[in-house]
């Protein structure tokens, strides 16, 4: 009946992913560094005391949804991940590298 209806199982991806991924990770053994991504990277007002492999995977994920360059240094500006980071989201450098990096992926 899920298979049936894509709307609700990709309701229920996106729900459970994040848990799953946990739980491989924990199971594969990967570094401590790694293990709480999966759960974490989609809480966008996450605070922590250092920069972290979470951080990076925030910004990938915000940069990747957007496209339109006049609203992406203001969802970037407003993350505490970008912030920790301490890059101007309004650099062209930075937006251009950016950039450079999505084509490598597409």
């Amino acid at each position: 009946e899920l298979l049936s209806d894509p709307v609700s199982l990709n309701h229920v991806i996106e729900r459970i992913h994040p848990l799953i991924g946990d739980k491989l990770l924990a199971v594969w053994e990967f570094p401590e560094m790694l293990l709480k991504l999966p759960g974490q990277y989609q809480d966008f007002t996450r605070e922590s005391k250092a920069v972290d492999y979470i951080d990076l995977v925030q910004i990938a994920t915000v940069f990747c949804h957007q496209r339109n360059s006049l609203t992406l240094s203001q969802e970037l500006s407003a993350l505490p991940a970008f912030n920790r980071l301490r890059l101007d989201a309004d650099s062209e450098k930075l937006q251009q590298e950016l950039e450079d990096a999505r084509g490598m992926f597409i």
